[in-house]
């Protein structure tokens, strides 16, 4: 669990509100302020949770960023430009949030005197490809480059969260009801899922580690067509549209050229690792029909 001060920023997203749940339900002993630039995600986030502290700011406002974050204990950043068309159309805009943003939330918990700034990362990070991908990988670096007198840095790195807005499971549905093919871009394609209750349990898992460390949880991986058909049920048939230029059949979270400590339930990249892992969605365990499902219902989006 989390206590003290507890600044979120991207709080009223899917894994800040996830956090917030669980914070909530559990009672821990924390007070915890969302820091976002949505006023509108904001405002839907107080009304659910009244006792939490919205500030609005951009992680590229630096002095707004220190303003608001002083006097917390534990800064978890989440905030993100993640939209990959968006990244690859707009890679300035991306690089400012996702790099120069990022710099900036470091450079705030060392001056506010924070004990602990946590950073998520993403599948994209490893050998990247596209410019999200690029810009956590940077964040990665920036995270690690701190000396950690003081405040420590750790990082999370997972694959897909599943979550109802920005997914495809709305557009798999409508197609299906309208008697539509689903668009898929590759039957050979697999992913990597977690929920966002799985996602906190890793960020918990990475509050107890070193400073410098990556926490990689051993996610398990789905092909595209059996996702599909777990959202509509049945044997569908499928449209392939094609992968778009900056798209992998198959995602990695650690690469053979990282140094990797293997434990039971995730990896340790960085320190005293060794070369030569590997973890990929397609050769990664495989969730069942049924596991799946299980996801979807947790996150209230099956049916």
């Amino acid at each position: 669990m989390l206590s003290g001060k507890v600044f979120i920023t991207g709080g009223s997203g899917t894994l800040g509100r996830a956090i917030i749940e669980r914070a909530t339900t559990e009672d821990w002993p924390c007070q915890i302020t969302a820091f976002n630039r949505s006023e509108y995600l904001q405002a839907l986030l107080k009304q659910d949770y009244p006792h939490v502290s919205c500030i609005p700011g951009d992680v590229r406002d630096f002095h707004r960023l220190r303003a608001a974050m002083s006097g917390h204990d534990t800064v978890l950043h989440l905030a993100a430009m993640k939209r990959i068309p968006e990244c690859e159309q707009y890679p300035d805009e991306c690089w400012k949030t996702n790099v120069h943003g990022s710099q900036n939330v470091v450079d705030a918990a060392l001056l506010n005197g924070a004990t602990i700034c946590l950073g998520i990362s993403t599948d994209k990070a490893c050998q990247p490809v596209t410019m999200y991908g690029a810009s956590k990988l940077a964040m990665e670096k920036i995270f690690q480059a701190q000396p950690g007198d003081g405040c420590q840095f750790v990082l999370v790195r997972y694959g897909n969260v599943i979550e109802s807005r920005g997914s495809v499971i709305p557009l798999w549905r409508a197609q299906d009801e309208a008697g539509e093919p689903l668009s898929i871009t590759n039957r050979a394609m697999t992913r990597f899922w977690l929920t966002p209750g799985q996602a906190v349990d890793a960020v918990l898992l990475a509050l107890r580690h070193i400073h410098g460390a990556i926490i990689v949880p051993k996610m398990k991986a789905m092909p595209i067509t059996d996702m599909a058909r777990a959202v509509v049920g049945g044997d569908p048939d499928f449209k392939v549209i094609g992968l778009r230029s900056v798209e992998r059949v198959h995602e990695w979270l650690v690469s053979p050229d990282e140094l990797a400590h293997e434990m039971d339930a995730h990896y340790l990249l960085g320190g005293h690792g060794e070369f030569g892992h590997s973890y990929r969605s397609d050769t990664a365990p495989v969730l069942s029909m049924d596991e799946f499902c299980a996801m979807l219902e947790e996150v209230g989006v099956n049916g």
